[in-house]
């Protein structure tokens, strides 16, 4: 018996763990939140000239050889108008640029480079599209975090943070991670399948603290791959991953992803950064989170509708 992440918890809550264990041969985890550190590698077959500069759409590349770029994510279109006007809309960046060539956009395409040593620099302009990438390898590097940060805000004007725009005076409290991927880190080592943004990934430990998800760009899907613009703060890629965790009736490894639910939050006055009190997860579950005497609308990036449809595709289930 293959169980996604929601289903094991039914099952648990309904007949208990050590009756059930038996049964389950893997658990699947699936996340959908936006993601920082995360880049592609792009190359083409031929571009005549060697590079020294380039940009797609107005959003700078790294250049790393003379047919090899990366571009991040979190990297914005050099004329944002978000640069003049606080707090910003950033309107476009590095992650609606994966989304657009997700979606097979024509997109503006300029490299600075020398055709020889011996020659002037020249510039190189065209529309490209993904089917015109060589290659594309998406990867992204996580890092095992033990207490993930919810916000409120205690002032009266709007805060912004990585969580996205925090409403004042204690009206909500924020946060971005379902707490799988903690989970995914944990238990790297009894992961059987891995799913990102709709391909078979790749994963592979960079240290006891630190993952890092690799797949075919080219064979992606834009359902789970998004640019998101987080007023106030930047651009941010929205990435659906998944893990297919070998259990064999192991009832430690299950406890272990059960106990996701008891992850604790830390709960952080972004207006004082003063650090109020430490939630477990499963109270993000409700619209409504009560600490102390005070009660707190839920403000998540998490789409716990697309995590579970990950689960369930890696579980078999569709």
């Amino acid at each position: 018996m293959i169980l996604t992440y929601e289903q094991l918890l039914s099952e648990v809550k309904l007949n208990g763990l050590k009756s059930i264990s038996s049964k389950i041969q893997a658990v699947a985890l699936g996340v959908f939140e936006p993601l920082d550190h995360v880049r592609l590698t792009m190359g083409f077959k031929s571009l005549g000239l060697k590079p020294f500069s380039a940009k797609i759409q107005n959003v700078p590349l790294s250049v790393q050889g003379e047919r090899e770029f990366i571009l991040t994510p979190t990297t914005l279109s050099l004329d944002d108008a978000m640069n003049t006007h606080f707090p910003g809309d950033f309107i476009y960046g590095g992650a609606f640029v994966l989304e657009d060539l997700m979606n097979h956009k024509p997109l503006d395409f300029r490299v600075f480079g020398y055709p020889t040593d011996l020659m002037d620099r020249q510039e190189l302009r065209k529309s490209i599209s993904v089917d015109e990438l060589h290659y594309g390898y998406l990867d992204v590097e996580l890092r095992k975090e033990l207490h993930p940060t919810a916000y409120v805000n205690g002032s009266d004007s709007l805060k912004f943070s990585e969580n996205g725009a925090v409403k004042n005076n204690f009206q909500s409290i924020n946060f971005k991670t379902s707490g799988l991927l903690q989970s995914i880190i944990d238990l790297a080592s009894h992961v059987e399948t891995v799913f990102m943004a709709g391909t078979t990934g790749i994963l592979s430990s960079l240290g006891e603290s630190v993952v890092r998800f690799s797949g075919d760009f080219l064979r992606m899907d834009t359902l789970y791959a998004s640019g998101l613009s987080l007023k106030g703060y930047g651009v941010m890629l929205a990435l659906g991953l998944g893990a297919l965790i070998r259990v064999e009736g192991n009832v430690h490894i299950l406890d272990q992803i059960i106990s996701n639910e008891d992850r604790l939050y830390k709960v952080v006055d972004i207006a004082a950064q003063k650090e109020l009190s430490r939630i477990p997860f499963k109270q993000f579950r409700d619209s409504m989170v009560v600490i102390d005497d005070g009660a707190y609308k839920v403000g998540s990036l998490t789409s716990l509708y697309l995590a579970e449809r990950i689960a369930r595709r890696l579980a078999g289930q569709e």
